[in-house]
């Protein structure tokens, strides 16, 4: 079943329209404008980033963190997150494995967002370090 509007952008297009799903938004594209739908009105990019990771690695300790106020982006921006991930999963794992591992679990996010800082550490890892470092302050963009 089609609704009036997707009937109308049809008519209008010479192409018939798409639709994709990223991460709870829902697109719908046609050549002429471009439609946002939200599947899931109150969940935050934080809160995809932190369900995808809880469901995909079952960490025993996981913080995602929002840094976009320490960039130069407009109050309440989802655009630079610090993610600290501690789980089995990353045992015996180089540290590029482990990341290609969290991109590959949002790779719907991080078409939407502009950084992702990723402190992966197994249990062994974490016992010894306790701790992520800081990020760094924001050089860029007039902050």
């Amino acid at each position: 079943m089609h609704s009036p509007l997707r009937n109308i952008l049809g008519i209008l297009s010479t192409k018939p329209p798409q639709t994709k799903s990223l991460g709870g938004l829902l697109l719908q594209c046609t050549n002429l404008k471009m439609i946002f739908t939200l599947d899931r009105i109150n969940m935050s990019i934080q809160d995809e980033i932190t369900e995808k990771l809880e469901q995909s690695l079952k960490p025993q300790h996981l913080e995602v963190i929002n840094e976009s106020h320490m960039h130069n982006v407009p109050p309440g921006s989802e655009s630079h997150f610090k993610v600290i991930a501690v789980a089995d999963e990353f045992t015996g794992k180089m540290l590029v494995a482990r990341h290609r591992l969290i991109n590959k679990i949002l790779a719907e996010e991080l078409n939407v967002i502009h950084a992702l800082a990723l402190h992966t550490m197994s249990p062994e890892e974490w016992a010894e370090k306790g701790a992520a470092p800081q990020s760094p302050p924001c050089m860029g963009g007039g902050k």
